[in-house]
């Protein structure tokens, strides 16, 4: 969703907002007559569905067919041909073309200039030049990936504002990437639940974000009891 926000690329940005599974229709790239409601592309974490989970993050930072193939290997122990796995990606970049693009004035920004800087400030160096190998990799996830990690953060210290305003005896007591764990007696879930989601998908970083940018995509999150 921060590539479709950051590259504005109109098709990537009307699936999120049409609430299509992108991953599922990349996975149907694969095995077009695979049932999407079936345990078999479904299962967490090795149903087909993470396939295309798979190639949509791959194609986020510019990963090669090799790289496909082993991850899908990998995760789901399904083998998928080479020929195949560079066909997907063709594919993404033909239906995501602003997104390519955008992609392309990263890695000639750097080309020139020999750093990134980002909408929200931070910046990263490299050497001039035209990119080569894994430093085409760093350069398309950097914009992405720190971005999306900021949102996150953003939304983290709303949330933990929150329960320390209402006194609450819940605690955020991990994040990763863009998960959050939160401790706390069952009778404060309700409370929690009338305020969370609010931070969650509409964190004040996107917010600014939107409003310079001019275009918003809608953040979605899931949740989950542990006991």
């Amino acid at each position: 969703r921060v590539a479709a926000l950051l590259s504005g690329d109109p098709v990537m940005i009307q699936e999120y907002i049409d609430g299509i599974d992108r991953h599922a229709n990349t996975a149907l790239f694969f095995w077009p007559d695979a049932d999407i409601t079936s345990d078999e592309f479904t299962r967490k974490p090795d149903g087909q569905r993470q396939a295309g989970k798979t190639t949509n993050f791959l194609v986020l930072y510019k990963g090669g067919a090799f790289k496909l193939q082993e991850t899908i290997m990998r995760d789901t122990g399904r083998v998928v041909s080479l020929k195949k796995c560079q066909e997907a990606i063709w594919a993404c970049y033909s239906k995501y073309k602003r997104f390519g693009a955008w992609q392309q004035e990263l890695l000639d920004t750097v080309a020139s200039q020999g750093y990134l800087e980002l909408i929200t400030g931070w910046s990263r160096t490299w050497s001039k030049g035209t990119p080569k190998g894994s430093v085409i990799n760093e350069i398309c996830d950097f914009p992405v990936q720190t971005i999306a990690a900021q949102i996150a953060q953003s939304a983290h210290y709303e949330i933990e504002k929150e329960l320390l305003q209402r006194r609450l005896k819940t605690k955020i007591c991990l994040q990763v990437h863009d998960s959050l764990l939160l401790d706390g007696p069952k009778e404060e879930e309700k409370e929690i639940d009338s305020f969370i989601g609010i931070y969650l998908t509409k964190p004040p970083l996107l917010e600014i974000l939107e409003n310079e940018l001019g275009r918003s995509v809608p953040i979605l999150y899931e949740k989950e009891i542990i006991i």
